[in-house]
């Protein structure tokens, strides 16, 4: 549920976290991407929580992170990015670009 154990008000996100892939039981990479996806989780769980008066059941939907790729930086003004099946009409290409 990206919080503490024992301390269910407190959220951990971003590099601090670890999230577990399903498939392969490992942690996922910290990277921005997830980390951008973790923020919009706990914001909506922390309205819900504060709309409903007190912390949510452990029934509300786990987060579940959505992979779109995988990008590294290859030295100033260059990037390479590998895109998942989920990024649409990129899927599955790699991409070695300058950036300008």
């Amino acid at each position: 549920f990206l919080h503490l154990p024992h301390y269910p008000n407190v959220y951990v996100i971003g590099d601090l976290s670890g999230v577990e892939n399903p498939t392969t039981k490992r942690l996922y990479a910290t990277t921005g991407q997830l980390s951008d996806q973790m923020s919009a989780y706990v914001a909506k769980r922390i309205r819900r929580e504060l709309k409903q008066g007190s912390p949510l059941s452990a029934y509300y939907p786990r987060f579940e992170a959505d992979i779109k790729g995988h990008f590294v930086s290859l030295g100033p003004g260059q990037a390479a990015m590998t895109f998942d099946k989920s990024a649409g009409p990129l899927n599955g290409k790699t991409i070695v670009n300058t950036l300008i």
